[in-house]
């Protein structure tokens, strides 16, 4: 699945006006693995939380690490996991 995502992000978009940040925010399965291998293959930027920081705290961080270098008009948010009931 992530690879399908990331390559049709990448596929779909110019990729010289194009950042994608992608965080992990702490989840117990294999995202980190999955997505570090992925790295090797696409560039993108992985912010990998140690603590479940949430949804709105892990946006903001992946705000603050590009805030004074975004150039361009378009941010686009993508949950892929969502649970209602967090610890």
């Amino acid at each position: 699945m992530w690879n399908t995502i990331v390559f049709s992000i990448f596929r779909s978009y110019d990729n010289s006006r194009l950042e994608l940040i992608v965080i992990n925010d702490n989840s117990s399965d294999s995202k980190t693995e999955i997505l570090k291998g992925l790295k090797k293959t696409y560039n993108f930027r992985f912010i990998d939380n140690k603590v479940n920081m949430g949804k709105v705290k892990s946006i903001n961080s992946g705000f603050l690490a590009r805030m004074l270098e975004i150039e361009y008009g378009m941010i686009s948010i993508l949950q892929t996991a969502y649970n209602s009931n967090p610890p």
